[in-house]
């Protein structure tokens, strides 16, 4: 989409702008985000032989690499996801607005804050945008699993319903357009017909398939049953026999 392709490198070219700098000048960027840095090897252990100077390259890396896969449209659900993560950190060492007293730093850093507010929420919506595409949760809630367990005959017949139906509305449309739309919804018609006769034929042989496969193993059920009757009733005879030589002995 052609919005997309301009939207995308204008979100970018800031990060790409601002990486560039923290590259160029990283001791510059070190003491604005010592604070932050401060706080961050406090929370996660970070290697003793890394410097703040090391991740201050490391996180310009990720704005340049990342704004320049999204500028170009390579993954940029992924790119944007992490220029989200790397922007947060950014704002909160070079905008500290509420540690000024000097009013006018004040508002200016204020008003650098919610900008930077701003591109996260454009980061956001662009990590959370598909492309037009359908969305895995939109999908899942889509899918409909008694589907698959319908009886054969009934999706037959439901498909039968449908066909008739494109039937219906082809030939309410054809009716406007002369002898060649005629033509054709007769083929269409035709071609309907013969399909559903096949899907009924298909329905019907599955039917009396599976009520042959019933009987037979109706049939063998009985066969075993009178089997083990007959062993029953010659195990009954061997002991009453067994009993009639006892007592009379």
């Amino acid at each position: 989409m052609l919005l997309r392709r301009i939207a995308r490198p204008l979100l970018a070219g800031i990060f790409i702008y601002g990486g560039i700098g923290a590259l160029r000048d990283p001791e510059g960027h070190e003491k604005a985000a010592r604070p932050v840095l401060d706080q961050f090897t406090r929370t996660v252990p970070v290697p003793e032989n890394v410097s703040y100077q090391t991740l201050v390259k490391l996180d310009a890396g990720v704005k340049i690499g990342a704004g320049s896969m999204l500028a170009l449209g390579t993954m940029p659900r992924l790119a944007a996801a992490a220029l989200s993560a790397s922007l947060v950190p950014t704002t909160l060492a070079q905008h500290r607005f509420w540690e000024l007293d000097d009013p006018d730093r004040r508002v200016a850093e204020q008003i650098h804050f919610l900008k930077n507010m701003g591109l996260l929420g454009g980061l956001m919506l662009a990590a959370a945008d598909t492309g037009g595409k359908p969305s895995l949760s939109w999908r899942a809630r889509r899918v409909d699993g008694r589907r698959l367990l319908r009886p054969p005959a009934e999706r037959v017949e439901r498909l039968a319903e449908k066909v008739g139906r494109a039937g219906e509305r082809a030939a309410g449309a054809a009716s406007h357009s002369g002898e060649r739309a005629s033509d054709l919804v007769e083929r269409a018609s035709e071609r309907v017909t013969d399909r559903t006769a096949r899907l009924r034929a298909e329905a019907e042989g599955m039917t009396r398939r599976a009520a042959k496969r019933t009987r037979k193993t109706a049939k063998r059920a009985r066969k075993r049953a009178r089997a083990q009757a007959a062993q029953v009733s010659k195990r009954a005879d061997r002991l009453a026999a067994t009993v009639r030589s006892t007592v009379g002995s």
